[in-house]
């Protein structure tokens, strides 16, 4: 612990700490080494080349029109005023082609900008032959097509070279073939005009550097790793999370980012240090198989503390009461359980949570099994001896209101794993009823009442009956009086596994439960298959 600080101090700046080597890929394309994007599916130069076919088509659309209306109202010869409709009607067609394999295929990013080249130079020649037929003078629009091809379109620059190369050729081609169909001769002011647009389209190497710069800058922005940020899955006011893979082992990961310099002053950048390596030590020191796993942890050269953790699919419990409502009492029980095996074992390692809550609390997917629950966010983890006062370092409550154990909120009194599990029968009696034990316009309000206030019992408050055994373990977790608390998570597990319920929350009926719904997660579970994409719904919180 302090080792990030102390590089800070040293180089003014965080530094990168054995990561910085290696480098990441977003989406799946690499950049080679001239700059291009070359392999894989990046979705982003995907949209921009689908934006510049799309540009393209709408400008034969155009030009369709202007043949057509061009007939009364700027003199156009009736044959020429067709033949050019017709060849951007041609064009347009070849533009919603090639709009569909874009979309629909999956061509690595070579391929599509080899078949991108084809399309330019292919529209190109229908541009400059359409012009043959009008000529107006000044510059062919053949050139602000291959200005903008780089500018749409990620790509190198001797790609981009060859684009204007042969883009421009097509407007001698297209003069002579027009001269040998129509028997005329084009005049010098028209070889001027392909002199022009030749220079001009040539200067299209100047954009496609300046993106090829612009795209290498972003990558290196992107270094943290061998993983893959795939896409953006939440962000925040301190920084984002990133659904992301790891390059070789193809292994789905979370990564999330930090950016200090987004806090503010010093003081807070020291502090969200701290909690970050507080979460990644703890996160890391737990074998429980419902405590989150860590990959790995560190800081960018950009100065971003990130972690690589498991992503996970399904969905944390407060959106699901959101969404779903209550929990039916045995489903709480089956819940409890899972949560109370990951903070035992934390508190035999003289670690307490802090902020046990249901948006920290992650309903998953694992495989087949469903209802595999995970405890998040350690951020808040302290030793049990250092673990006394209400307030942070700077003058906030250390936890969530909603969710506060009396001895954290008043700081007078060692706090222990009894506040978590304090703040667990918060979770169970939001899980029953739907709502929070206490509620309060202020944040200090509910701190208070959960200091002075009984709580109503969870069936009153719901209005329906629940097990007894289990409504006096949720009361007893709201105690005042720590000592009046269950002993320990394991004195509590043991507790909620010795209840007699009505009906029991086991495999079958979860499953089902997923399938009806939450089906974009579980359609495969009634075909036996195993699931390989593990993609997260949820925003971290």
């Amino acid at each position: 612990m302090g080792s990030l600080r102390r590089d800070a101090q040293a180089s003014g700046r965080y530094p990168a700490d054995g990561m910085g080597a290696r480098d990441i890929v977003i989406g799946s394309a690499t950049m080679a080494s001239d700059g291009s994007l070359t392999t894989g599916d990046l979705p982003e130069a995907r949209a921009r080349l689908k934006a510049f076919v799309i540009a393209t088509g709408l400008l034969n659309a155009v030009a369709i029109v202007i043949n057509i209306a061009g007939l009364s109202w700027f003199g156009f010869e009736k044959g020429c005023a067709h033949a050019g409709a017709g060849l951007h009607s041609i064009f347009l067609a070849l533009a919603l082609v090639f709009v569909g394999v874009i979309g629909r295929t999956r061509l690595s990013w070579r391929r599509l900008l080899d078949l991108a080249l084809g399309y330019v130079v292919l529209t190109a020649f229908g541009i400059a032959f359409a012009e043959q037929s009008q000529p107006a003078g000044g510059l062919s629009a053949v050139a602000v097509l291959l200005v903008l091809f780089p500018l749409f379109v990620p790509t190198s620059v001797p790609r981009a070279f060859a684009t204007a190369v042969l883009g421009v050729s097509t407007l001698p081609l297209a003069m002579v073939l027009h001269d040998t169909l129509a028997g005329a001769t084009s005049t010098a002011e028209e070889w001027v005009v392909v002199v022009f647009t030749a220079l001009v389209a040539l200067l299209a190497v100047v954009p496609a550097k300046i993106v090829r710069r612009m795209t290498k800058a972003l990558h290196a922005a992107k270094r943290l790793g061998p993983y893959e940020l795939v896409e953006r899955i939440g962000s925040g006011g301190m920084g984002e999370v990133w659904r992301a893979r790891h390059r070789l082992l193809r292994r789905p990961a979370a990564v999330k980012l930090i950016r200090p310099e987004k806090l503010g002053d010093p003081a807070s950048t020291e502090r969200a240090i701290e909690r970050f390596e507080r979460e990644a030590q703890a996160t890391a020191s737990l074998d429980s198989p419902h405590a989150v796993q860590l990959y790995d942890f560190g800081v960018s050269p950009r100065g971003e503390l990130f972690h690589v953790m498991e992503l996970l699919r399904g969905i944390d419990l407060e959106s699901f009461v959101e969404r779903f409502g209550p929990m039916p009492p045995e489903r709480v029980v089956h819940v409890l359980l899972q949560v109370c095996d990951a903070l035992e074992e934390a508190h035999r390692a003289g670690l307490v949570h802090r902020d046990v809550k249901p948006a920290n609390l992650f309903l998953a997917r694992k495989g087949r099994r469903v209802d595999w629950v995970k405890v998040l966010d350690f951020g808040l983890v302290k030793e049990r001896e250092a673990t006394s006062a209400a307030l942070t370092a700077d003058g906030e409550l250390a936890g969530t209101p909603a969710y506060l154990a009396p001895e954290v909120a008043t700081g007078d009194a060692p706090v222990d794993g009894r506040a978590d599990l304090y703040a667990l029968g918060c979770v169970a009696y939001y899980l029953l009823t739907g709502e929070r034990v206490f509620e309060g316009e202020t944040a200090m309000k509910v701190a208070i009442a959960h200091v002075t206030q009984a709580p109503e019992r969870p069936s009153e408050r719901l209005g329906a009956p629940i097990p007894a055994g289990l409504e006096a373990l949720v009361m007893r977790c709201l105690e005042k009086d720590p000592a009046e608390r269950p002993e320990g998570a394991a004195a509590l597990a043991l507790a909620l596994e010795q209840l007699e319920l009505e009906e029991a929350w086991d495999a079958p009926r979860a499953r089902d439960w997923w399938c009806e719904a939450l089906p974009e997660l579980s359609a495969d579970l009634d075909a036996g298959a195993v699931p390989t994409d593990v993609a997260s719904l949820a925003a971290a919180s």
